[in-house]
């Protein structure tokens, strides 16, 4: 299954994961948008990404294979993703 297309998501994973995300990293979630990246506009490093992605693994009740992980570099990939797990969830 391909977690990575670009089918519509859910707008509450949305805001779960945004709220995730700017606790996690302290900052204000009005700075948060589909395009950031983890690296370069929220300051993230490996390891912040990795504890990021084990949250909502633990959040979501769900495995992202770090072959995928590696993937997630935006806002966006990340809803997306979590999204698409979710929705095979209740299809599957």
């Amino acid at each position: 299954m391909n977690n990575f297309n670009k089918e519509s998501f859910d707008e509450s994973i949305k805001s779960k994961i945004e709220q995730g995300i700017a606790e996690h990293f302290n900052v204000d979630i009005s700075t948060i948008s589909l395009q950031s990246k983890f690296v370069e506009d929220i300051g993230a490093d490996s390891l912040d990404i990795l504890e990021l992605i084990m949250k909502f693994e633990q959040e979501f009740g769900c495995t992202i294979p770090e072959e995928d992980a590696r993937k997630i570099t935006t806002v966006e990939d990340l809803i997306r993703y979590i999204s698409n797990i979710e929705k095979s969830k209740v299809v599957g």
